[in-house]
C-alpha cells in the first residue's frame, strides 16, 4: 500500500472537516451578530395581539360530550 495516497487521503479528510467547522463558527457567528441586531430594533416592531378565543365556541352540550365518550367506549370493546 502506498503511504503517500493515504497522507494525501488523510489530509483531505482534515482539510474539509476543518473547511466545514470554519464554516460553521462563522454561522454561529453572523447569527449571534444577527440577533444582537434584532434585539436592538424589536421596539419597532412590535407583535400583533393574538384574538382570544370564544367561549361560547369552545363548549359543548352535555349530550355531544355524552355521545363522543359513548363511541369511544363502543370502538374500544
Amino acid at each position: 500500500m502506498d503511504m503517500s495516497l493515504f497522507g494525501e487521503g488523510l489530509l483531505l479528510v482534515v482539510a474539509g472537516m476543518a473547511s466545514v467547522f470554519a464554516f460553521l463558527a462563522l454561522l454561529v457567528g453572523v447569527m449571534h451578530g444577527a440577533a444582537a441586531v434584532f434585539a436592538r430594533w424589536a421596539h419597532l416592531f412590535p407583535e400583533p395581539p393574538t384574538p382570544q378565543p370564544h367561549l361560547k365556541s369552545l363548549t359543548a352540550d352535555q349530550s355531544e360530550i355524552a355521545a363522543v365518550m359513548a363511541a369511544i367506549k363502543a370502538y374500544l370493546q
